[in-house]
């Protein structure tokens, strides 16, 4: 992974468990690394344009999951990105219920599920970084356990989605 999107990653766990320490609803938010042209005086006064990269954030509340492939992918090749990290705060479960009774996860009795946060991050190249924590209630609001990342889950799980935009 390029550093600027690790260093954007770390930031991203940062900044979730301060949201959630606090109690707000973590909206899906983007980090995206994009070239940026700056321009550099040289010694004799005469200027260089010097290609580096900056991340970009873009804050998503209304995102609708059946768009967002879409809408991202044109974002990431309007910007030429060189990759992205997405935060969100999602639910997961391990009860049958939800493929033998075709129940959505987040209609599970809260006691059925769990709420965490996962960061995504993505290269152009494909290369996937998945981690997740587990949000948990507690009485004085809600904490989050350390983040792990996929493989340290699943030994040899592969990442695939309809949000997951890895070729654009």
């Amino acid at each position: 992974m390029r550093q600027l999107l690790i260093e954007a990653e770390e930031k991203a766990k940062e900044v979730s468990v301060e949201i959630v320490k606090r109690g707000e609803i973590l909206v899906p938010v983007m980090l995206v690394e994009v070239p940026s042209e700056k321009i550099i005086w040289s010694k004799d006064k005469s200027e260089k344009t010097d290609i580096s990269t900056e991340i970009v954030c873009v804050h998503m509340p209304n995102i609708v999951k059946e768009a967002f492939a879409d809408a991202i992918r044109q974002l990431l090749r309007k910007w030429n990105a060189f990759g992205y990290v997405f935060v969100i705060e999602a639910y997961i479960t391990t009860s049958k219920r939800v493929v033998e009774e075709n129940i959505p996860i987040h209609n599970l009795p809260a006691d059925d599920r769990d709420d965490i946060i996962m960061i995504t991050t993505v290269e152009r190249n494909g290369e996937v970084k998945i981690s997740t924590a587990v949000v948990i209630p507690t009485k004085e609001g809600r904490r989050v356990e350390e983040f792990k990342t996929l493989s340290d889950m699943q030994p040899g799980c592969y990442a695939d989605g309809r949000m997951l935009v890895k070729n654009w």
